[in-house]
């Protein structure tokens, strides 16, 4: 079952699936960039998501649910 949180993009609210996350790189500037295992982000076409949340919020936040 995927892992799905919805966290705060640039513009707006998006939701991820952690399951297809390698690894979280905060920036000096308090936000994460969320790098994808495969390289690639449909979203942007680029190999990373800025979120607004701290790898700490991230992992401490609930679940979406699944229905």
């Amino acid at each position: 079952m995927a892992h799905w949180k919805r966290l705060t993009g640039a513009n707006s609210a998006i939701d991820v699936n952690l399951d297809l996350i390698g690894y979280m790189l905060p920036n000096n500037d308090g936000f994460t960039e969320l790098y994808f295992a495969s390289g690639y982000s449909e979203q942007n076409g680029e190999q990373f998501v800025t979120v607004r949340e701290t790898p700490d919020e991230i992992h401490m936040m609930i679940a979406l649910r699944s229905y």
